[in-house]
């Protein structure tokens, strides 16, 4: 017996729901990828201080090539567990130290490549026949300089565009960034500074996305702008976006900037968190983690807007934070307010420590 077709104005209903749920579905997970950009305003990774081949575990760094006769090469990394791991895989350290360092990082090594990753930023000084200094740039990642622009130093680029590599989901994928020499710290830094951008539409409507990191793309350190054409506005990582009549969760963001997951959460409103408008969250305190903190009291600092929560106190339970900025939070009221003010940067809260 043969199946009997359904009368084309059925197949064409059930073609007209099913792409609607489709794009429904599509709609509730928006998924945004960005590209490096060189900042228009300074936002820094991080300061590194350029290291030699006299460090602890030099043997992990690459050596130079193409350099002139009593030049001298630095190198930095942001992803020394990288380097370790490769280098204890190539051979060059033990696998006591290696896993060592692993345990106490609280990481695991099936996150890394076994194989070389060219991970280190690499920066060469050198002087003429005066005694000037000179400074070269590997800004290929090659660890070779023969191609490479000799500056006086003092002379080169405010901010020099240099080629790496980094791990992004266990896959080697190629990076950049722009650096700066410093002298911050009393020694001499490589600082990093870049920003990500990228586009996506919901609705019908153009945003542009951008990631500006103070340290790293860590949940705590970037600030993530969504602007349209009618305004923009500011977020950390965790926290809700109003895009249309939806509000959207910034749920994750790949460790190079890259890539910006967000997700539809219908009942947002209803939801705790540390942001604007919405019920704070709740706090408990974690265990002591100085030895010379006071028994008597002290002042315990909650970064606000999801922000970490390093709680120097123990067996204490914050049920409700609420106060304008500016003031002081009891601990011990149960009540449910939202956070009045924008900007929460930081909230203080006073209480007694109950000991370790």
């Amino acid at each position: 017996m043969e199946p009997k077709l359904l009368p084309a104005r059925y197949s064409l209903a059930i073609l007209f729901l099913a792409c609607a749920f489709c794009c429904h579905a599509q709609s509730r997970v928006i998924e945004v990828h960005l590209e490096k950009q060189k900042p228009a305003v300074k936002s820094t990774i991080w300061a590194f201080p350029l290291e030699d081949d006299t460090v602890p575990l030099a043997e992990l760094r690459p050596r130079a090539t193409g350099l002139p006769d009593e030049w001298k090469a630095y190198s930095v990394t942001d992803d020394f567990p990288q380097a370790l791991y490769q280098g204890f895989c190539a051979g060059k350290v033990d696998e006591q130290t290696c896993m060592r360092k692993f345990e106490a990082w609280q990481r695991d090594t099936t996150d890394y490549s076994p194989y070389p990753v060219r991970i280190f930023l690499m920066v060469a000084f050198g002087r003429d026949g005066s005694g000037v200094e000179h400074v070269m740039f590997d800004t290929d990642g090659d660890y070779d300089f023969s191609d490479e622009t000799d500056y006086r130093l003092g002379e080169q680029p405010p901010l020099v565009r240099m080629a790496y590599e980094r791990v992004v989901n266990k896959k080697i994928v190629p990076d950049i960034t722009w650096v700066e020499l410093s002298d911050r710290f009393g020694e001499r830094n490589l600082l990093m500074w870049e920003t990500t951008q990228g586009r996506f539409s919901l609705d019908g409507v153009e945003y542009a996305c951008t990631i500006v990191p103070e340290g790293s793309y860590n949940r705590h350190l970037c600030t993530i702008k969504i602007a349209t054409r009618n305004g923009s506005a500011e977020y950390d990582l965790k926290e809700y976006a109003r895009l249309g009549d939806a509000w959207y969760l910034l749920d994750s963001l790949a460790p190079d900037g890259r890539y910006l997951r967000l997700e539809c959460v219908p009942d947002a409103e209803g939801r705790e968190a540390m942001q604007v408008g919405f019920s704070p969250s709740i706090w408990r305190a974690g265990r002591c983690i100085s030895p010379v903190i006071s028994p008597e009291s002290m002042y315990c600092w909650i970064f606000g807007r999801c922000r970490a929560a390093p709680v120097c106190m123990k067996s204490v339970i914050i049920t409700r934070i609420f106060m304008p900025v500016s003031g002081i939070a009891d601990s011990r009221s149960s009540a449910s307010r939202t956070i009045p003010q924008p900007n929460c940067a930081a909230l203080w809260i006073s209480m007694r420590c109950r000991g370790r």
